[in-house]
């Protein structure tokens, strides 16, 4: 996916690894704007953008991303004036394999969209994320690979990146009800970050351009993980997380190996 107004926003598929790239779906709105998708599996995808006509815009693929359809282009939630979706790092939606998708919004206000069937009917639900700037909001949304009632989501204001205020927040019930993370001083835990990830179901992994952070404990505490310039967005892949910034610059994180006994070594 290529984010942009009009007809930047596009969509190319592969089937030789990345080696040659067939052009898919173009946006032919010209007020539009991708900003993420998701993949429930390897055949269902959904992709969100800014508002059309003042509703969420919504395309969905059954076929791995073959062909691409709007949907709920009447029912879809309604956005208010100034508030939008941001496409730092592809990230401002989730789903699960159960059909469930998450939305995530900023601007004036920061909100997340939910659907329990896969974008036919939606709810609408306030969060304490930081809003009420055009660079204020969601970011990024993710769901526990181990429990679908927890999820956490970053964000800020892009335009301090070394800041951090009421910009992290996770939940337990499946994204009813949100909460700030905060640290034992009160203030956010971290400064801002475009992009959220688990490594497993316990271990998340936040990025933003002043940094990387690690949480250990399902998202209640955080820690600085390495030193050095951040990254805008991250993937996860046969175990290896991959990390994207800004220069082209790319890294990676592997997950550890669980240590075994010279007893399991020997069977």
């Amino acid at each position: 996916m290529s984010a942009g107004p009009g007809q930047a926003s596009r969509l190319y598929r592969t089937r030789d690894g990345g080696t040659t790239w067939q052009l898919i779906y173009q946006n032919d709105i010209a007020e539009g704007f991708f900003n993420g998708m998701a993949f429930r599996d390897d055949q269902h995808g959904i992709l969100a953008g800014d508002p059309i006509n003042e509703r969420l815009f919504l395309l969905t693929t059954n076929d791995g991303g073959k062909s691409w359809h709007r949907i709920a282009q009447d029912s879809a939630p309604r956005m208010q004036p100034g508030e939008h979706a941001f496409a730092a790092s592809g990230t401002h939606l989730a789903v699960n394999n159960d059909g469930h998708v998450w939305v995530t919004s900023g601007g004036t206000v920061a909100r997340i969209f939910r659907s329990k069937n896969w974008g036919a009917s939606w709810e609408t639900i306030t969060t304490p994320m930081i809003a009420g700037e055009t660079s204020t909001g969601i970011f990024s949304i993710t769901t526990s690979l181990g429990d679908s009632q927890t999820a956490i989501a970053v964000g800020g204001d892009y335009k301090k990146e070394f800041e951090g205020k009421d910009n992290v927040m996770r939940t337990d019930d499946g994204g009813t009800t949100w909460q700030l993370v905060t640290n034992r001083e009160g203030t956010s835990a971290l400064p801002f970050r475009s992009c959220v990830r688990y490594m497993n179901a316990k271990t998340i992994i936040a990025v933003g351009p002043s940094g990387s952070d690690i949480s250990r404990d399902a998202g209640v505490t955080w820690q600085a993980l390495g030193k050095g310039p951040g990254y805008h967005t991250l993937s996860m892949a046969g175990g290896v997380l991959w990390a994207a910034g800004a220069n082209g610059r790319m890294g990676l994180l592997r997950q550890p190996q669980t240590r075994q006994s010279p007893k399991d070594q020997r069977s």
